[in-house]
């Protein structure tokens, strides 16, 4: 750490551990050495910028001597530090005073922690029941317009903190972020899109391309497929054959398939025609495990929309992995009644996985022997019951604690 960074982290524990004493007036409260009022001035810099000038000409130095800047600057930092801790309920000073440093402020690291501390004080204006207005405005006008990448990325992650209803109005400049040249733009955009939601759904359109463009990088590609499953159905409906495709193609980045693929487990049946590409993943080796572990998953929540994967499922229930042979068992009984014909075949997959070397795979398969219940499974009941009888007496508490929770079902 260099002797800067060192003094200001010092600095900045020193006063924001001081406790803070009421001034003269209770909107100027006094923190470390200065009343509020000062911590302003400070973050303003005019005065200090202006005597360092001079001092540095007294010497004969040039007055734009970096000196001048970098401890002003660190000062600077500190004093937005405090006032923020201060905090919007103690004095109604801090909320304007970090919008302008935020609108005006000439230097891009003291707007990006003005963005990024408007961002922290928002819950406290609502808490204190505080009109934020000046802080969303000047948000949305940094992300609209503010020359430096990372002040937009600061603006968009606080915008991200904010109730989503009130960023709603900011979408349409979101949407244009997503394009940005400054790859972190594009990532908080695309992540604070995914925090509003439903509010978000204008941007369905957007977030596909984005999932779509190889180019994009990883992490802004996985938000977007994130944020399109959360707006969820029926508006983000449209974009899942696009995402369908990036799904089936294996040269894909692992991250954004698998992104892709848990995403896919909560759009029900209209995820329908992606089923069959879940179940070839599933049981393709070769698969990286995230991406075949995503899948059971997905298919799993899916329950009765899975059902064309129910051979895939049936097949991984003796794989070798065993968080696939759980979830695999447990799909079982989601997809209950619509097993069909194949109930026999399942019937005996899930007692031989009652017998399975470990805990967490025989307690899936004895719990979904009883969540499918006697209807489900038709003539195969009475053998499931043996089978529960036995293990009702098992010495193992929690497999007859699950047995006997079984067979009560079986009997409802």
């Amino acid at each position: 750490m260099s002797r800067a960074l060192l003094t200001f982290a010092v600095l900045v524990t020193a006063i924001l551990c001081a406790p803070a004493r009421a001034g003269a007036a209770d909107d100027d409260p006094k923190i470390g050495d200065k009343t509020l009022s000062q911590w302003l001035e400070l973050l303003e810099g005019t005065r200090e910028v202006n005597q360092r000038r001079l001092a540095l000409q007294a010497l004969g130095a040039p007055a734009d001597h970096a000196l001048v800047w970098r401890q002003a600057t660190e000062k600077r930092r500190v004093a937005l530090l405090v006032i923020e801790v201060v905090g919007p309920a103690k004095s109604k000073l801090v909320l304007p005073a970090m919008a302008a440093a935020l609108r005006n402020d000439p230097e891009a690291v003291i707007r990006a922690g003005a963005a990024q501390g408007l961002g922290g004080i928002s819950a406290k204006c609502r808490a204190a029941k505080q009109d934020f207005g000046p802080g969303r405005d000047a948000l949305f006008t940094a992300v609209r317009t503010d020359p430096s990448g990372a002040v937009r990325e600061a603006a968009i992650t606080a915008l991200g903190k904010l109730d989503p209803g009130e960023v709603r109005p900011a979408v349409p400049a979101l949407i244009e972020r997503l394009k940005d040249d400054h790859p972190g733009v594009r990532t908080a955009a695309a992540a604070t899109l995914f925090r509003l939601g439903r509010e978000a759904v204008e941007a369905v359109a957007a977030l596909r391309d984005v999932v779509e463009d190889k180019k994009n990088d990883r992490t802004t590609r996985v938000w977007a497929v994130h944020a399109l499953g959360k707006i969820g159905a029926p508006e983000a409906v449209v974009a899942l054959p696009a995402l369908q495709k990036v799904l089936e193609d294996d040269k894909a980045l692992i991250d954004v398939r698998t992104a892709i693929i848990e995403e896919m487990g909560t759009f029900g049946k209209d995820a329908s025609p992606a089923v069959p590409a879940l179940g070839k993943l599933l049981t393709d080796d070769t698969a990286p495990i995230e991406i075949r572990t995503a899948a059971v998953t997905a298919l799993e929540k899916l329950g009765p929309d899975a059902k064309a994967a129910l051979p895939a499922l049936k097949k991984v229930a003796r794989d070798k992995d065993k968080f696939i042979r759980s979830m695999a068992l447990r799909s079982f009984a989601r997809i209950g009644k619509d097993l069909g014909p194949d109930v026999k075949e399942v019937a005996a997959l899930l007692r031989q996985g009652t017998d399975d070397p470990l805990l967490e795979v025989r307690l899936a398969a004895i719990e979904t022997l009883g969540n499918l219940g006697a209807d489900n499974l038709g003539a195969e009941a009475t053998a499931v019951r043996e089978r529960l009888m036995q293990l009702s007496e098992s010495g193992e508490k929690d497999v007859r604690e699950a047995a006997q929770t079984a067979l009560k079902k079986l009997e409802s």
